[in-house]
């Protein structure tokens, strides 16, 4: 038989924690040391943010008074005179040549076969006793001046003639002789009449 009524049952017993004193203690100041070091932290952090602000809001300033003072000088320069004038030449004479390369481009070739062709067929026709002192040349008319040492060279000069195709198409109609002040004999020869006298 039983002689204890055991009454205080297991759920009135006190339950054993597994926090202890010590542990939460620990915990708060873990937790302490974190929020202060993190605030501390931050705080330095806000400071170089500040700083730099600071140094950029003064750099920023300083650009833009360096601009308001360069608009200054900028707008109280007035242009040189003389660049005003240079530029002015060198677009009227833009305008003129412009106006001068269209013209040409419009206009027909010259239906010639030009100078240097002629100048290549005397050089070929080359006489000692012959030597020029002027050439006028056109589409019709070829005229030759010059010296020479006797009346016989100058016919035998162009009787070479007919091998060029420039010199053959001038067909010169006229010849004239004369002596100049140094009695020298100066000739004229022409594709044209009347136009060596």
């Amino acid at each position: 038989m039983k002689q204890h009524i055991n009454l205080y049952v297991d759920a009135l017993r006190p339950q054993r924690e597994s926090l202890s004193l010590p542990v939460v203690l620990v915990f708060w100041c873990l937790s302490i040391l974190f929020i202060a070091g993190s605030a501390i932290w931050l705080n330095s952090r806000l400071a170089d943010a500040q700083y730099q602000l600071s140094m950029t809001q003064m750099t920023n300033k300083q650009l833009n008074q360096q601009l308001a003072a360069l608009t200054q000088q900028l707008q109280q320069r007035q242009p040189s005179s003389n660049l005003v004038r240079k530029k002015e030449l060198v677009t009227a004479e833009h305008k003129v040549k412009t106006h001068l390369l269209r013209e040409l481009s419009n206009r027909e070739p010259l239906k010639n076969q030009g100078f240097s062709q002629l100048m290549l067929e005397l050089a070929k026709h080359h006489d000692d006793d012959v030597w020029l002192s002027g050439i006028k040349a056109s589409e019709t008319n070829l005229a030759l001046t010059g010296f020479t040492r006797t009346s016989k060279a100058v016919p035998r000069w162009v009787q070479g003639f007919h091998q060029g195709p420039r010199l053959q198409k001038a067909g010169f109609a006229s010849l004239s002789m004369s002596r100049d002040e140094n009695q020298r004999l100066l000739f004229t020869l022409s594709s044209l009449p009347g136009e060596s006298e």
